[in-house]
This record gives structure tokens, sequence and C-alpha cells, in this order.
């Protein structure tokens, strides 16, 4: 893997679990990986004998303390215990948390007692079992067997912070006021990967829980899906538990051979930089929220001290133009950086269905753009009368804003004022009134208005924000169909539907292109829907046409105009 020497921010929550410990990559060669894998946790084994205890405390601590050198927390994994404590079972292969501490204390405590001792000074926080063991989620006790585990442990390090494996198939445990979970974190896993939108449902399902949550996410399986599906998948996964608010993000077995991130060989795997591309641009960031782009793509903004990313992706290939700031950069998910085309003021990125980053986002910039809105999104269709609007925006810079803006609203409309000056403070807020005559042409549905500012704050800033104004409240709307008869007649259904209680009166005409115009009149409709169908001649020559159809109010200020192509066996829904 080719990279750029980079390291983790401070206080990130990426980390990697190593259930195998020194394997495949020896104790000595991992802090050169571990460094550059974008990571703050570090989960490793840690329960050996004190006869065996010299060399492995003493290779664990220069570990560890490199480790601490490069921001790198460990916790200590309680999953693999002495041959000497498996013999007391029988020495089978495998042995869960809950069957090795649900025993007595005088069975595992001596041979912990002194580990937990020797490392107090270097880890503080300690896990039963892998992340993969999820035992104590099936517990019908597992409160009281917890604290008394807890009890014991603490004998040897005072408080230590305690966590264990939990299944997401199972409800998240609740706690009252005298039965508390003795737990400082739980580590929720699922056997079968947790889409997006479940992992946070999942997670908001658990906002009022007193313990940490971890998250472990497994990339999927490399012999079922493509380099790609895997890598927007992971990647995804990794911020909606971000967003969700996960404490920490746990890769379980990163040398997984079939759904980790390196080989079994200690080399670099496919999904390496995806991880650490996402982890070095997202740790220890704080979601923000998202931009209003002209082609609709998905965006996210994430924030830190001195700077913001955008994460942004959409199901089709665009182009997406806005002012990022002069120091951005477009990055894909395995680090490669393209400087950012500049076009009319603003930055050009090129977005398709994989993720990539804006990276080095003007923060500031970032915020008065989210910030900025609109007091009415929809607006009554009524023409030709001015209606009140306003928008609003807070100066986010630590010194005064000085500047215009100048609303560009779509053709025909009028919009007073369209231009205006202000002096803000820093975090003062500006508060601007506005009428809007939309004219008898305006079509119904959702358009574009463009706010340009110029600004002088820290420096000159020359960028534009975009909102929608839906025209229409969608009480009353229009749905349109068209389809060609045996006659070979054009038919175009007309779908009036009116969502209030209040009886309506429009009158409709529909204009084709060299045709005679078509009416019809919708009389004292109340709630429901009217179905009436036009029919034209020669219906083909019509196809790939534009229609007009218009709905004017009998005796009231509304108009509703649609124009739309004519498509055969498709529907229009205006």
């Amino acid at each position: 893997a080719v990279i750029e020497p980079r390291h983790a921010p401070i206080a990130g929550e990426f980390g990697w679990s190593l259930p195998m410990g020194g394997h495949p990559i020896p104790l000595a060669q991992l802090n050169p990986l571990l460094s550059q894998a974008g990571i703050n946790w570090v989960k490793y084994p840690l329960w050996f004998t004190e006869k065996n205890s010299n060399e492995i405390l003493n290779h664990f601590l220069d570990f560890s303390e490199q480790l601490g050198i490069e921001g790198i927390k460990v916790v200590g994994l309680l999953n693999d215990p002495p041959e000497d404590l498996r013999e007391q079972f029988g020495s089978p292969k495998s042995l869960s948390a809950l069957e090795i501490f649900g025993a007595k204390a005088t069975v595992w405590y001596p041979s912990l007692e002194f580990v937990i001792s020797q490392l107090a000074g270097q880890v503080r926080w300690w896990q039963l079992g892998s992340d993969t063991d999820t035992s104590f989620s099936t517990e019908s006790d597992s409160v009281n067997k917890l604290a008394k585990i807890k009890k014991e442990l603490d004998r040897a390090a005072g408080d230590i912070n305690l966590g264990i494996g939990w299944d997401c198939r199972n409800a998240l445990p609740t706690e009252t006021a005298d039965k508390k979970l003795p737990l400082r974190f739980l580590a929720l896993s699922s056997q079968q990967p947790l889409s997006q939108q479940e992992l946070g449902a999942y997670l908001d399902a658990g906002n009022d829980l007193h313990q940490k949550r971890w998250v472990s996410l497994q990339p999927l399986s490399k012999s079922s899906y493509s380099i790609t599906v895997r890598a927007e998948d992971l990647v995804k996964r990794m911020i909606a538990a971000k967003i969700h608010g996960a404490d920490a993000v746990f890769c379980p077995d990163p040398f997984d051979a079939n759904r980790g991130l390196m080989n079994e060989d200690g080399t670099p795997g496919e999904m390496f930089l995806p991880w650490r591309t996402t982890a070095l641009e997202l740790g220890g960031a704080k979601f923000l929220g998202s931009m209003m782009l002209s082609h609709g793509s998905q965006n996210l903004v994430f924030a830190r001290a001195n700077d913001a990313v955008m994460i942004v992706w959409n199901d089709k290939p665009v182009e997406e133009l806005l002012y990022f700031g002069e120091d951005a950069k477009q990055v894909d998910l395995w680090g490669r950086a393209r400087k950012l085309e500049k076009r009319d003021n603003a930055h050009v990125i090129h977005v398709d269905s994989m993720p990539v980053f804006v990276v080095g986002l003007n923060k500031l910039i970032a915020r008065w753009q989210m910030d900025l809105s609109i007091a009415q999104e929809r607006m009554p269709s009524i023409t030709g009368r001015p209606q009140a609007n306003a928008f609003r925006v807070k100066n986010p810079f630590p010194c005064e804003a000085v500047g215009t803006a100048t609303i560009v609203a779509p053709r025909e409309w009028i919009v007073e004022p369209e231009r205006i000056s202000f002096r803000l403070a820093a975090g003062e807020v500006l508060q601007q009134p506005i009428s809007i005559v939309f004219p008898d042409t305006a079509l119904s549905g959702r358009h574009t208005m463009h706010v340009n500012f110029e600004i002088n704050a820290d420096k000159f800033y020359k960028f534009s924000v975009l909102r929608h104004i839906e025209m229409g409240l969608g009480d009353v709307r229009i749905e349109v169909a068209t389809r060609l008869n045996s006659e070979n007649k054009l038919e175009v259904e007309q779908r009036f539907v009116n969502a209030t209680d209040q009886m309506v009166n429009f009158r409709c005409e529909l204009f084709a292109p060299d045709r005679r115009r078509l009416m019809d009149q919708i009389l004292d409709q109340g709630h429901g829907q009217n179905v009436f169908v036009y029919r034209l001649e020669n219906g083909k020559d019509l196809l790939g046409k534009t229609l007009w159809l218009r709905a004017t109010e009998i005796d009231g200020p509304r108009m509703l105009n649609y124009r739309f192509p004519v498509k055969v066996g498709t529907s229009d829904k205006q």
C-alpha cells in the first residue's frame, strides 16, 4: 500500500482488536503498522502467568509505551486464559467469558491478580472475552454476576473500566435505580453485519445508556462481494456509527482472511486503505449536518478544531459546484487526493456512488452555508401578489462580517429586496424579511433560489448558497399520467387531489403544441380525488413534446402550473 504518512487525530474513536495478539505480526513490529492505521484504540490479549511474565511484561511495556506516544490507548482482552486455568475446565479449545468468569472467583482470580496489578499504570480498560464473545448478553442474572466479577477485579487495581461483548440481536440492557450494570462499556457486535440503517436505529435506541457503546464493524465477505461494494458498505457503516453516537468503532479482527483489513501474512488487504482514509478524516470530528447541493448528492459534514471535511456520494455521476475554501481537496477512499477545479467562484467535485471526501473545508464558510435558512420553504400557489418570507443566517466568524447578499430567484419571480447589505458582529444573526411575487406562468413544485454572498471577515469571501422553495403547500395538487390508446389518441389522465376538508373549485386547461386548448372544470371538490382524461388525436406526434396543464381557482387566488414531457406508459406526479 502506498500511503502518505499520517498519524491519527487526537481523541479519535477508531480502533483495532487483535484477538490473536502478536500474530501474524510480532509485537515488536506492530507499532509501525498501528501508528499508520488511523486508530486511537487497540484491544490486545493480556492474560499470562507470573512464572513466564518477565519477558512478556518487558515486551508489552515497550509496546504500550510506543502506542502511548502515538496517542493509542490499550484495552486488555481477557479472552485467552493460561493453560493451567484451562485444565480446570477440561482443557477445551475455546472457553466463553461466561464459562470462565461464571465460575467461582477462586478459579480465575489468582491468575489475573498479577496481570492486572502489574499493568494498572498502562491499561485502564479491560474486556471479558473477545469482541465476538457475547455470552453474557443472554445470561439472565448477568447484572449480579458482573457486579461480583468487577468487585474481585477491582481488588487488583482499584476501580477498573470493565466491559463485555454484547450481541446486537438482543435489546440493550436496561437499568433501574436498584439494578445498575457494573460496566463502563459494551462491545456491540453482530454475527450478520447490520446495515447502516439498522446500526443507526440500534444505537439510537441506546442513547440513554450510561455505558459507552463500542461498535465492532467487520467488512463484508471477500468471497461474496466485490471490492467496491465492500469498501462502500464499510465506510458507510463507519460513518453511521459516528453519527449515531458510538463512543468507539473497532475492526474485530483486521487479519481475518475473508473479512479483515489485512491479509493473513500481515500485508495490507483491500479494505485497509478505505478504513484508514475514513478513520483519518473523521476520527475525533464532530458531525455538523449536511449541505444542500444542486444535484441532490447525499453528504455529511464533520468538523474538528481547525478544519472541516465532507463525505459525499450520489446514485449517478454528477458534478457538484460549491465554494469549499482555498485549501480544499478531493480524496477517494484509497487516499488519492486531487486539487479541486474552480468554476464561477465555486469548486467542482466529481461525485458518483462511491463516497469521496472533500477535505480542508473552510469550517466557518461551511457553517455559514449550512446555517442559512428560509422561513417558509413552502409557499401558497398564489400569483401576481407579494407574499412575505424571510431568510436567516448567523455570523460564525470570531470577528465582524461586513458584506452583501444578492438573491437570484427563478426567472420572472420578483423578489424584494434583491440585494441586502449587512454588518454582523461575531455570533450576530441576520433576520432579513423579503417578499416574493410569483408570475402567472410560475410552475408548481420545487424551485431553486441562490443567495450570493460577498463578505469581508478575516479576509474576503465570495460564494453562493442554494435553497429550495416549494410553490404549493401540497394541500391541493395534480398528478399526471400519459398513455396511447388503441386508436392512437394520447390520453392525459389528470388526477386532482384535495388534501383539505374545504370545498374547492378549479378551471383546468391543457395546452399542447399546435393543438386547440382542452378544458375541464372541478366543482365543489371535497377531500379526495377527481380523475379526468383528456384525449388528443394523433398521439404519436406528441411523444417527447412538452404539455402545459394549468388549474386556476375559481373566485380564488391559487394557480397550479405543470409542464411535463409526454412519456407513454409512465406517470408524472406534480
